[in-house]
């Protein structure tokens, strides 16, 4: 290996590190990087059948409490599409479509 001045070794040259990145990356499998997606949340089921399989939301994870924010803002997204779509109903059997113009 050669050395620099102040004693430390060169760097390999870079053709060197990337047959390293080359070599790593034909040992991972295409299963290890979909599940990687899966871990960081990116590419989980949105109806929450997948939560427990993002890391961050494990027991001992970071955001623990994670699981059931999502959970609970899932809820609280559906609750509001049913009002809404209530309240929608209810202007039409009333006649008061918000498409009408007010008149003064």
């Amino acid at each position: 290996k050669k050395i620099e001045v102040i004693g430390n070794p060169r760097p390999p040259p870079i053709q060197t590190y990337m047959q390293w990145i080359v070599e790593a990356w034909n040992v991972v499998t295409k299963e290890n990087i979909i599940n990687s997606f899966k871990y960081c949340g990116l590419t989980n089921k949105t109806n929450g059948a997948e939560d427990d399989e993002i890391h961050c939301f494990k027991i001992n994870g970071p955001v623990s409490e994670g699981r059931a924010q999502l959970r609970q803002a899932r809820l609280d997204n559906e609750l509001a599409k049913i009002f809404e779509e209530i309240d929608l109903e209810e202007d039409v059997e009333n006649g008061n479509e918000s498409d009408n113009s007010i008149e003064m």
